[in-house]
């Protein structure tokens, strides 16, 4: 790591990747909305908007700590719920994709200056906020469960899931419209569709995450829907017609550990404070 970057200086260069000006102008969240989510952030310790408006309020802090620098003492300032709030945002977003078109000039600065020393960054925030530091947490007991941890990616799991169905091949069989389903989904939270055809959307939503859906906020509607598919459909079979390859690599290595994974997805899913107006598509298929 590059030494003389400051905490001010590389957290800025984080927080200014993402255009909040031009945010702004397309979407209305302005100063004061993002000053209305830290209110609530500093209430509460969480977030109530979507990851873009999070991105948007880190961008609109930068600015402003910026000109508090000029009369604030370094020690002073750092004390203040904004720097909480602005050190949370950095550990939250420092990895987050940041769409194409709301790309500044300095996020290839970002890439190159910053990003390879990320690590050691997250740990000097994560010191000044009072947590232990992730390489001490790994002895004993914690070492353990931490361990354990690692061993479950969400989306590893429930794309293998979903993977399980060829979902394509259904669709060009039956002809079952996914976005008439998702839209019914959306508009009432319940699915107006039998088991396979959950699967097909199941299926479509999953492939859907590499392209159009490859900045969906984790936090938007159809992760909304993904969860829940798998939560209803991990324990279902799929036809043999309408296996894909992948189903047997599902029976051997996830299906063992069923009951632990539905428990994860179902924790993270209650936690999620969902925003349909964060999604980035209407529409999947057509």
């Amino acid at each position: 790591m590059e030494k003389g970057i400051d905490e001010e200086t590389f957290i800025g260069a984080c927080a200014l990747r993402f255009n909040g000006y031009l945010y702004d102008k397309e979407t209305g969240f302005d100063m004061k909305r993002a000053e209305n989510g830290l209110v609530h952030f500093f209430e509460t310790g969480e977030w109530n908007i979507s990851s873009l408006e999070q991105l948007a309020t880190f961008f609109f802090m930068q600015r402003s700590i910026r000109w508090q620098s000029v009369s604030s003492s370094d020690d002073a300032k750092r004390e203040t719920d904004n720097w909480r709030a602005y050190r949370t945002l950095f550990l939250t977003l420092c990895e987050y994709p940041i769409p194409e078109e709301y790309k500044t000039t300095y996020y290839g600065q970002w890439q190159e200056e910053f990003a390879p020393h990320l690590t050691a960054y997250k740990a000097q925030v994560e010191a000044a906020m009072g947590q232990p530091a992730r390489e001490q947490q790994a002895s004993g007991a914690a070492a353990a469960a931490e361990e354990s941890e690692m061993k479950f990616s969400e989306s590893e799991v429930i794309g293998a899931c979903a993977l399980r169905m060829d979902g394509y091949k259904f669709i060009e069989e039956t002809g079952f419209d996914i976005d008439e389903a998702l839209e019914h989904f959306f508009r009432t939270g319940s699915w107006n569709a039998t088991t396979n055809e959950q699967m097909a959307v199941f299926f479509i939503i999953q492939r859907a995450f590499r392209q159009p859906l490859e900045y969906e906020p984790e936090n938007g509607r159809y992760y909304r829907a993904f969860r829940e598919l798998f939560l209803m459909l991990c324990g279902e079979d799929v036809p043999k017609k309408y296996r894909h390859a992948i189903y047997d690599e599902w029976q051997e290595k996830y299906a063992p550990h069923v009951a632990e994974y539905l428990r994860r997805v179902e924790r993270i899913h209650k936690t999620t404070r969902y925003d349909d107006r964060a999604s980035i598509t209407n529409r999947l298929l057509s």
